[in-house]
């Protein structure tokens, strides 16, 4: 993939994803530009983490039941986890309609990042942390969590190194999830206890 199939791919995807949705997609695939040359991501992985973004929400606007019949269509197996947790069905259901849609588009650095954007997954890459946190922070979120998370992070880039800001960032955002679906009395997706968990030990490895 180059530049050109990342013009190409905003084009494309025009057919699956409209208005606001649109607009946040593409909001987060320049939000990834910026990350990509602040972490001084290669010309190869600054293009698999944009694509990933303007693939992220490529199923996102089908409701639930949709969801699922996409899910049965597309070969896949729910947990009850998945189940209990409708808002992450697009990931699960997008990195699949992507590879069988839109496979010049990706590989599996892409699919991986569009996989785990929604609930993380341990030991995630640069590239899914970027995608997570480009999703969490880009400019047109204007929610309270996402504002108080794009300052913490855009107010700390000189104070922390990157790593450790990018992950600090991460675990903020874990928190804010987790609170948020504790207090509005959901289900909490296992997949993000394990990642906050992953996350959680890895900082405290790297400090050790």
């Amino acid at each position: 993939m180059n530049k050109s199939d990342i013009q190409t791919l905003k084009i494309e995807i025009q057919k699956d994803v409209s208005g606001y949705r649109y607009i946040h997609t593409i909001s987060v695939a320049d939000e990834c530009i910026r990350l990509a040359k602040m972490y001084s991501l290669d010309a190869e992985d600054s293009i698999y983490l944009q694509s990933a973004a303007l693939l992220h929400d490529i199923t996102k606007g089908c409701n639930t039941e949709k969801q699922l019949e996409l899910a049965k269509e597309l070969g896949l197996t729910l947990d009850i986890d998945d189940l209990l947790c409708p808002s992450v069905l697009h990931a699960i259901t997008g990195a699949a309609y992507v590879e069988k849609f839109y496979g010049r588009f990706t590989n599996p650095t892409v699919i991986s990042a569009i996989r785990c954007h929604t609930t993380g997954k341990p030991d995630m890459s640069t590239t899914d942390k970027l995608l997570y946190l480009a999703d969490y922070i880009e400019p047109t979120r204007k929610h309270e969590s996402c504002v108080y998370l794009r300052d913490y992070f855009y107010k700390n880039k000189d104070n922390l190194g990157l790593s450790a800001l990018l992950d600090r960032t991460l675990l903020k955002s874990f928190d804010l999830t987790i609170k948020h679906l504790i207090d509005s009395n959901t289900f909490i997706h296992t997949q993000t206890i394990k990642s906050r968990n992953s996350l959680i030990k890895s900082m405290h490895l790297s400090n050790s």
